[in-house]
C-alpha cells in the first residue's frame, strides 16, 4: 500500500499537466484496487458538487450523467446529512444498508449496478472542497484499498487547490485588479 501511495504521489507531484496527472492518478487507483469506477466531485460555491474527473474500467456502462445523478451531492444532501452520521467520509459496505433509510436512493444505486461505495472527502485547510467516490471496491489481499484512497485524497486535494491558485494568478497577471486595465 505504501509503495502504491508513493507511486501516485509522484505522478501528482511531477511535471504532468494538471488534468493528465489527475486522470492518470485515478486510473492508477482504479487498476490497483480493481474498482468499477472512481470519480472526483468538486463543490462549486456553497452547495452543488460537480463531477470534474472520472475513471472507469473498460467494462463499466455508467456514464457521466448517471454519475452526476447518483453522486452529485450538495452540502445539504440527505446522503451527507443523514447517512454520514457525523462522519467526514462514507463507506457503504453494501448498498442494501441504506435501503431502510432511503428506498429511492437504494433503487438508483442497485439499478446502476453499484454494490458498495467509498466516499472520501477532499480537504484543504479544514474545508471540504469535494469528494472522491469509488464504486464496487474489492479488497485485495496485499493492498489496503481504503487506506490508499484516503491517503491519495490529500495529495489530490492539494493538486486541485494548487491548480486553482495558478489559474487565479494567471488571471491577475493579465488584468490589473484595481484599475481593470490589462497589464502590459
Amino acid at each position: 500500500t505504501g509503495l502504491a501511495i508513493l507511486d501516485i504521489a509522484q505522478v501528482l507531484g511531477g511535471s504532468l499537466q494538471f488534468e493528465r496527472a489527475i486522470n492518470q492518478s485515478l486510473a492508477m487507483i482504479g487498476e490497483k484496487v480493481n474498482l468499477r469506477s472512481i470519480s472526483i466531485f468538486e463543490f462549486q460555491g456553497q452547495s452543488d458538487a460537480r463531477l470534474t474527473f472520472h475513471w472507469s474500467d473498460p467494462y463499466s456502462t455508467c456514464d457521466e450523467t448517471q454519475l452526476q445523478e447518483l453522486f452529485g451531492l450538495n452540502r445539504e444532501s440527505r446522503v451527507i446529512t443523514e447517512f454520514m452520521e457525523g462522519q467526514i467520509g462514507l463507506r457503504l459496505e453494501a448498498v442494501e444498508s441504506i435501503k431502510k433509510h432511503s428506498l429511492e436512493y437504494y433503487d438508483v444505486l442497485a439499478r446502476n449496478g453499484v454494490l458498495n461505495v467509498l466516499s472520501v472527502p477532499l480537504i484543504n485547510r479544514g474545508e471540504i472542497i469535494g469528494y472522491m467516490i469509488a464504486e464496487n471496491l474489492q479488497e485485495e489481499q496485499d493492498l489496503d484499498a481504503v487506506r490508499l484512497i484516503e491517503a491519495v485524497s490529500y495529495f489530490l486535494a492539494q493538486k486541485i487547490v494548487s491548480a486553482e491558485l495558478m489559474t487565479q494568478l494567471e488571471e491577475m497577471s493579465i488584468l490589473d485588479q484595481l484599475t481593470n486595465v490589462q497589464n502590459r
